[in-house]
Protein backbone atom coordinates (compact mmCIF):
# COMPACT_ATOMS: atom_id res chain seq x y z
CA UNK A 1 0.00 0.00 0.00
CA UNK A 2 2.81 2.38 0.82
CA UNK A 3 4.42 1.89 -2.56
CA UNK A 4 1.12 2.50 -4.32
CA UNK A 5 0.57 5.69 -2.30
CA UNK A 6 4.07 6.88 -3.08
CA UNK A 7 3.50 6.29 -6.77
CA UNK A 8 0.17 8.12 -6.64
CA UNK A 9 1.63 11.14 -4.86
CA UNK A 10 4.94 11.40 -6.64
CA UNK A 11 3.58 13.51 -9.57
CA UNK A 12 2.07 15.97 -7.09
CA UNK A 13 5.25 16.14 -5.09
CA UNK A 14 7.24 16.55 -8.24
CA UNK A 15 5.07 19.45 -9.32
CA UNK A 16 5.36 21.10 -5.92
CA UNK A 17 9.11 20.66 -5.92
CA UNK A 18 9.37 22.07 -9.43
CA UNK A 19 7.26 25.06 -8.39
CA UNK A 20 9.43 25.68 -5.33
CA UNK A 21 12.60 25.48 -7.38
CA UNK A 22 11.08 27.87 -9.89
CA UNK A 23 10.20 30.36 -7.15
CA UNK A 24 13.67 30.03 -5.69
CA UNK A 25 15.19 30.76 -9.08
CA UNK A 26 13.00 33.86 -9.46
CA UNK A 27 13.96 35.03 -5.96
CA UNK A 28 17.67 34.58 -6.63
CA UNK A 29 17.38 36.41 -9.96
CA UNK A 30 15.48 39.33 -8.46
CA UNK A 31 17.91 39.49 -5.55
CA UNK A 32 20.85 39.76 -7.92
CA UNK A 33 19.09 42.47 -9.93
CA UNK A 34 18.31 44.41 -6.76
CA UNK A 35 21.85 44.11 -5.48
CA UNK A 36 23.11 45.62 -8.74
CA UNK A 37 20.92 48.63 -8.02
CA UNK A 38 22.85 49.15 -4.78
CA UNK A 39 26.10 49.78 -6.63
CA UNK A 40 25.44 53.49 -6.36
CA UNK A 41 22.76 55.84 -5.01
CA UNK A 42 21.99 57.28 -8.42
CA UNK A 43 21.01 53.95 -9.95
CA UNK A 44 19.19 52.90 -6.79
CA UNK A 45 17.02 56.01 -6.55
CA UNK A 46 16.39 56.09 -10.30
CA UNK A 47 15.05 52.52 -10.19
CA UNK A 48 12.97 53.09 -7.08
CA UNK A 49 11.46 56.27 -8.51
CA UNK A 50 10.30 54.34 -11.58
CA UNK A 51 8.50 51.70 -9.52
CA UNK A 52 7.34 53.65 -6.46
CA UNK A 53 6.57 57.08 -7.84
CA UNK A 54 3.88 57.63 -5.18
CA UNK A 55 6.25 57.00 -2.28
CA UNK A 56 7.14 60.19 -0.40
CA UNK A 57 10.40 58.65 0.84
CA UNK A 58 11.47 57.47 -2.61
CA UNK A 59 10.69 60.76 -4.36
CA UNK A 60 12.42 62.76 -1.61
CA UNK A 61 15.49 60.48 -1.76
CA UNK A 62 15.71 60.87 -5.52
CA UNK A 63 15.57 64.65 -5.16
CA UNK A 64 18.31 64.49 -2.50
CA UNK A 65 20.51 62.56 -4.90
CA UNK A 66 19.97 65.19 -7.60
CA UNK A 67 20.78 67.96 -5.13
CA UNK A 68 23.99 66.20 -4.09
CA UNK A 69 25.00 66.04 -7.76
CA UNK A 70 24.42 69.78 -8.17
CA UNK A 71 21.20 69.51 -10.20
CA UNK A 72 19.35 72.11 -8.16
CA UNK A 73 16.47 72.61 -10.57
CA UNK A 74 15.90 68.87 -10.93
CA UNK A 75 16.06 68.46 -7.16
CA UNK A 76 13.62 71.33 -6.66
CA UNK A 77 11.12 69.69 -8.99
CA UNK A 78 11.54 66.41 -7.11
CA UNK A 79 10.98 67.94 -3.68
CA UNK A 80 7.87 69.74 -4.95
CA UNK A 81 6.62 66.44 -6.33
CA UNK A 82 7.15 64.85 -2.90
CA UNK A 83 5.05 67.59 -1.29
CA UNK A 84 2.28 66.92 -3.79
CA UNK A 85 2.04 63.40 -2.38
CA UNK A 86 2.14 64.54 1.27
CA UNK A 87 2.45 68.22 2.02
CA UNK A 88 3.33 68.31 5.73
CA UNK A 89 7.05 67.50 5.44
CA UNK A 90 9.18 70.10 7.18
CA UNK A 91 12.46 68.49 6.14
CA UNK A 92 11.41 68.61 2.48
CA UNK A 93 10.39 72.26 2.77
CA UNK A 94 13.78 72.91 4.34
CA UNK A 95 15.56 71.25 1.42
CA UNK A 96 13.55 73.44 -0.94
CA UNK A 97 14.49 76.52 1.09
CA UNK A 98 18.18 75.56 0.87
CA UNK A 99 17.97 75.35 -2.91
CA UNK A 100 16.16 78.68 -3.10
CA UNK A 101 18.91 80.23 -0.96
CA UNK A 102 21.56 78.90 -3.32
CA UNK A 103 19.59 80.36 -6.23
CA UNK A 104 19.34 83.74 -4.48
CA UNK A 105 15.54 83.54 -4.18
CA UNK A 106 15.45 84.65 -0.55
CA UNK A 107 11.83 85.80 -0.40
CA UNK A 108 10.63 82.40 -1.59
CA UNK A 109 12.95 80.70 0.87
CA UNK A 110 11.49 82.81 3.67
CA UNK A 111 8.01 81.62 2.73
CA UNK A 112 9.20 78.02 3.11
CA UNK A 113 10.49 78.75 6.61
CA UNK A 114 7.12 80.30 7.49
CA UNK A 115 5.48 77.06 6.38
CA UNK A 116 7.92 75.01 8.48
CA UNK A 117 7.19 77.04 11.61
CA UNK A 118 3.43 76.79 11.06
CA UNK A 119 3.52 73.02 10.48
CA UNK A 120 4.26 69.98 12.61
CA UNK A 121 8.03 69.98 12.12
CA UNK A 122 8.12 66.50 10.57
CA UNK A 123 11.76 65.54 10.06
CA UNK A 124 13.19 67.93 12.66
CA UNK A 125 14.13 67.28 16.28
CA UNK A 126 16.43 68.64 18.97
CA UNK A 127 19.45 67.23 17.19
CA UNK A 128 18.98 69.02 13.85
CA UNK A 129 16.69 71.99 14.42
CA UNK A 130 19.74 74.26 14.27
CA UNK A 131 19.62 73.76 10.49
CA UNK A 132 16.46 75.72 9.84
CA UNK A 133 17.27 78.26 12.56
CA UNK A 134 20.64 79.28 11.13
CA UNK A 135 19.36 79.28 7.56
CA UNK A 136 16.27 81.30 8.48
CA UNK A 137 18.50 83.78 10.27
CA UNK A 138 20.72 83.99 7.20
CA UNK A 139 17.71 84.62 4.95
CA UNK A 140 16.35 87.32 7.26
CA UNK A 141 19.71 89.12 7.20
CA UNK A 142 19.74 88.89 3.40
CA UNK A 143 16.26 90.45 3.38
CA UNK A 144 17.28 93.23 5.79
CA UNK A 145 15.60 91.80 8.88
CA UNK A 146 18.74 92.12 10.97
CA UNK A 147 17.23 91.98 14.47
CA UNK A 148 15.12 88.89 13.79
CA UNK A 149 17.98 87.39 11.82
CA UNK A 150 20.33 87.75 14.78
CA UNK A 151 17.76 86.06 17.01
CA UNK A 152 17.50 82.93 14.86
CA UNK A 153 21.23 82.86 14.11
CA UNK A 154 21.99 82.98 17.82
CA UNK A 155 19.47 80.20 18.54
CA UNK A 156 21.01 78.02 15.85
CA UNK A 157 24.60 78.74 16.84
CA UNK A 158 23.88 77.89 20.46
CA UNK A 159 22.92 74.42 19.25
CA UNK A 160 25.65 74.06 16.61
CA UNK A 161 28.45 76.66 16.83
CA UNK A 162 30.47 75.30 13.89
CA UNK A 163 28.58 77.16 11.17
CA UNK A 164 30.96 79.61 9.53
CA UNK A 165 28.43 81.31 7.25
CA UNK A 166 26.08 81.79 10.21
CA UNK A 167 28.78 83.61 12.18
CA UNK A 168 29.48 85.71 9.08
CA UNK A 169 25.80 86.60 8.70
CA UNK A 170 25.64 87.44 12.40
CA UNK A 171 28.61 89.77 12.04
CA UNK A 172 27.05 91.49 9.03
CA UNK A 173 23.75 92.02 10.85
CA UNK A 174 25.48 93.33 13.97
CA UNK A 175 27.54 95.74 11.87
CA UNK A 176 24.39 97.09 10.27
CA UNK A 177 22.96 97.66 13.76
CA UNK A 178 26.17 99.44 14.86
CA UNK A 179 27.03 96.63 17.29
CA UNK A 180 30.63 96.72 16.16
CA UNK A 181 32.31 94.93 19.06
CA UNK A 182 29.86 92.05 18.84
CA UNK A 183 30.31 92.00 15.07
CA UNK A 184 34.06 91.58 15.40
CA UNK A 185 33.58 88.77 17.92
CA UNK A 186 31.16 86.97 15.58
CA UNK A 187 33.45 87.29 12.59
CA UNK A 188 36.40 86.04 14.63
CA UNK A 189 34.31 83.04 15.64
CA UNK A 190 33.65 82.43 11.97
CA UNK A 191 37.37 82.49 11.21
CA UNK A 192 37.98 79.83 13.85
CA UNK A 193 36.00 77.32 11.84
CA UNK A 194 37.07 78.61 8.41
CA UNK A 195 40.28 80.67 8.59
CA UNK A 196 40.45 80.92 4.77
CA UNK A 197 36.97 82.40 4.30
CA UNK A 198 37.39 85.38 1.97
CA UNK A 199 33.95 86.80 2.78
CA UNK A 200 34.60 86.79 6.53
CA UNK A 201 37.98 88.48 6.07
CA UNK A 202 36.40 91.13 3.84
CA UNK A 203 33.64 91.83 6.38
CA UNK A 204 36.17 91.94 9.20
Amino acid sequence: RRSVAALQWSPVRGAVLAALLGLLGIYVWNSNVRMRHWRGPSELFETDALHWSRSVKVVHSKASELQARGDLHGALAGYLRSLEIFDDQAITDYCIARILINLGRYQEAHARFDKIMNGHGIGFHDGNDFLWMTDLGYVLVQLGGNEHGIYYLREGLQRMPYSCYAWNAMGVAQTRMQQLEQAVESLMQGLQCDPDSASIWINL
